[in-house]
């Protein structure tokens, strides 16, 4: 595998909010927050840059929620997101929120362009 992609992989995770996390998120973090913490950071290496935090939108409608992680590399996303737990806990979360997953490959932090 090159150097490269050891750097990071960003894992974007945008949750469009339904009506039903907005009148119950105390269910969604106990049905589904509480289930992907095993397949996804503590079995899948995935470390938090952004959970949640401010959105400001430069331009076009923000999105409610934006959480974004970092892998070791775009096999070990795909494995934790693929994993049988994490579909196991997706199946929760989608009871309370739309998800859009995206990979993206990091940069190279010794490329010089």
């Amino acid at each position: 595998m090159p150097r490269g992609s050891i750097l990071s992989t960003l894992r974007l995770r945008h949750i469009g909010l339904r009506a039903h996390f907005r009148s119950h998120p105390e269910y969604y973090a106990k049905e589904y927050l509480s289930r992907n913490q095993k397949p996804i950071i503590i079995d899948g290496g995935g470390k938090y840059l952004s959970r949640g935090n401010k959105t400001i939108s430069i331009r076009g409608e923000p999105p409610k929620r934006i959480v974004l992680l970092a892998f070791e590399n775009l096999d070990k996303t795909q494995a934790a997101f693929n994993s049988a737990a994490y579909a196991k806990a997706l199946m929760y979360g989608e009871k309370y929120a739309k998800f859009r997953i995206y990979a993206v490959e990091g940069l190279d932090p010794t490329a010089t362009e």
